[in-house]
Order: structure tokens, then C-alpha cells, then sequence
């Protein structure tokens, strides 16, 4: 008997084998028909209610507790941090250029850039907050022309900052 014919000799008796242990009496299971305990009975009656008006919430002012000047000035202040933080960074993207990754000059240039995205995310807070002064001020129906012009400028800073941590990056060669 060659090994193929002992593998199908081998499926056809598993086969059977399944086969016989599916085909055993009924009187083994539980039957799943509905049990006397398990049928409705009574009755159900519905007594209308009046409907009940939910109380008038004030609404909670999500927006920070500060001026669009304020917020202008902490993106300002992020800003600094960042443009100074990005001259070290450049000069240690410039040494590491061409080098290989498992160098300590680009550890020390990823480092740095990842420090600038820090920074940029303190900015990005500031523009959040300014979106959230915003929204406030729209649900309120009140006027918004200086907030939206801060919201611009902030944005104008985070496009900067995006612009100079694609080029630090490029000059490491990512």
C-alpha cells in the first residue's frame, strides 16, 4: 500500500468516524421547543404619560478663560521657542547630513527635530484654543473678525514651522 493510498484510507475513516458520531439518538438533547414556563401569559396593559420637557441647561462655556491677545502671544512665545530651537537643529541636520542613521550626529538631528515638532505642538495648543474662542463666540452670535484674523496669523506660524521641519528633514535625507 503506497502513501497515498493510506492517506485517502485514513480521510474516508475520519469521515466515518464524524459521520457516526453525529447520527446518535435524539433522546440525548434537550428539546428546543417552547417550554410551558417559557410562554407569555397575562396581560399588558399601556397607561399613557405625559411627556416629560427636559429642564433648560445653561450653556457651559468650553472656551478658555483668556483674550485673543493672550492666546496671540502664547502662539508668539512658541514661536520664539521654536525659531530658536531651529538654528541649533539646522546646524546639527547640516552635520549629520549624509550619514548613516545608526550614527550618534543623526540621533543627535532627530532629537533636535523632534523637539521642533514639540515646539510646534505648543503653537498648535494656541490655535486650538483660538478654534474653541471661536466656536464660542459663533454659538453666541457674537463677532468674531479678531479671532478669526489671530486664527490666521497662528496658522500662518504653523505652516512656517511645518515648511522648516520638512526641510531639516530632507537634509538629513528622509
Amino acid at each position: 500500500m503506497n502513501q497515498t493510498s493510506f492517506r485517502n484510507l485514513f480521510a474516508c475513516l475520519l469521515t466515518v468516524g464524524f459521520l457516526a458520531a453525529c447520527s446518535g439518538s435524539g433522546d440525548r438533547y434537550p428539546s428546543l421547543a417552547v417550554r410551558d414556563v417559557e410562554r407569555q401569559q397575562g396581560q399588558f396593559e399601556v397607561t399613557p404619560v405625559a411627556p416629560v420637557r427636559p429642564a433648560e441647561l445653561p450653556i457651559e462655556s468650553r472656551a478658555p478663560s483668556t483674550t485673543v491677545a493672550n492666546l496671540l502671544d502664547r502662539a508668539a512665545g512658541a514661536n520664539a521657542r521654536f525659531n530658536t530651537k531651529a538654528q541649533s537643529a539646522r546646524r546639527l541636520a547640516q552635520s549629520a547630513r549624509g550619514s548613516a542613521p545608526s550614527s550618534n550626529a543623526y540621533g543627535n538631528a532627530a532629537v533636535a527635530l523632534a523637539e521642533l515638532t514639540s515646539l510646534r505642538g505648543e503653537t498648535e495648543y494656541a490655535l486650538a484654543d483660538l478654534d474653541l474662542l471661536l466656536a464660542e463666540r459663533s454659538n453666541r452670535l457674537q463677532s468674531s473678525n479678531v479671532a478669526n484674523s489671530a486664527r490666521t496669523q497662528v496658522l500662518g506660524l504653523i505652516k512656517q514651522q511645518d515648511s522648516t521641519i520638512a526641510s531639516l528633514w530632507t537634509m538629513l535625507g528622509q
